[in-house]
């Protein structure tokens, strides 16, 4: 089996073998339900902890043909009955349940803001040692076929900070190598900070931060294989960086890529995704000291499903 089923069946192992349990805070959801149904099902989680009251959730599954019953027994209600939280009020819970050991990873913002699931993170759980910003990545798989070979990449920051700092698109990279480490840990993180110029070749103080990041972050991480300021080409390329950027240690061969603000990132994961034939898994919510991850609000059941199998398998 090769190409995005290969990757989506490596989450899903991961996850069968060392089963979680799972908080989902916006659960009053027929999608959220679904999943956790398949999850509970298929034996990838150990639990589920529904944030939203009981009764008007099972009303809910009832309404849209969501059988529980054969998982009944590993479901959660974690709300207290009759009292329904609200949005912030279910993150915040979680949260806190996710910090006292009782859950492994969490999963919102299907019916939340992406800047309630960030609070409720950054009070409560706090940022990962030697971060200080919270940033959001996806890991971009494609099967090999028309549109290209097998390829996966992260791509940051797509989803979170806007304008980014020197020091945070250092965070931003930082973060960004641990997710890496986590999904795909048999592959040595290749870091490339992108920009519209490579190596000087013009010059303006967006393209000085850029260089000034990357030269920050290989100080600081001189481990990690890494460069910049980078065009896209000459990232990607082997060929375009040998006349580019003679010498870089990518050498084109860059498996994680760097934006220099949020316009850029989240512009070029939706290009690769509706034009290059990639499945974006994610958002990922990187950067804070245990896996508490976001969701768009309009979500599908297949990215929400995806979403938790990479929330199991950063668990701790």
């Amino acid at each position: 089996m090769t190409g995005f089923l290969a990757f989506k069946e490596q989450l899903k192992n991961r996850c069968s073998q060392s089963p979680g349990r799972l908080g989902l805070t916006d659960s009053a959801d027929p999608r959220v339900l679904t999943v956790a149904k398949q999850l509970l099902a298929e034996g990838t989680a150990a639990s589920v902890s529904l944030y939203s009251e009981r009764t008007h959730t099972i009303q809910i599954a009832e309404e849209h043909g969501i059988d529980l019953s054969a998982v009944a027994s590993r479901l959660v209600w974690a709300a207290p009955e009759g009292t329904p939280l609200s949005s912030a009020q279910r993150q915040q819970l979680a949260a806190t349940h996710l910090v006292s050991g009782q859950l492994d990873a969490v999963l919102g913002g299907n019916q939340a803001t992406t800047a309630e699931v960030i609070r409720a993170g950054i009070k409560t759980i706090g940022l990962a040692s030697g971060i200080k910003t919270v940033s959001g990545s996806f890991i971009m798989h494609r099967q090999a076929g028309t549109a290209g070979p097998e390829a996966t990449f992260l791509f940051a920051d797509c989803g979170v900070v806007i304008s980014p700092t020197v020091d945070q698109l250092v965070d931003i990279a930082a973060a960004s190598v641990a997710t890496w480490r986590e999904l795909q840990p048999r592959v040595a993180p290749r870091v490339a900070f992108l920009c519209f110029s490579t190596k000087g070749s013009a010059k303006h103080p967006a393209q000085a931060a850029v260089a000034d990041a990357a030269a920050k972050f290989h100080a600081a991480y001189p481990e990690v294989i890494s460069d910049g300021e980078l065009q896209f080409d000459a990232a990607f390329d082997r060929d375009i960086a040998a006349r580019k950027a003679p010498g870089s240690p990518l050498a084109g061969q860059t498996n994680c890529f760097i934006f220099p603000d949020l316009n850029a990132g989240n512009i070029a994961y939706k290009l690769a995704q509706r034009l290059g034939g990639f499945e974006a898994y994610g958002p990922i919510l990187q950067g804070l000291r245990l896996p508490m991850n976001d969701l768009s609000r309009g979500a599908t059941v297949a990215d929400i499903l995806n979403s938790a199998y990479i929330a199991l398998s950063r668990k701790k």
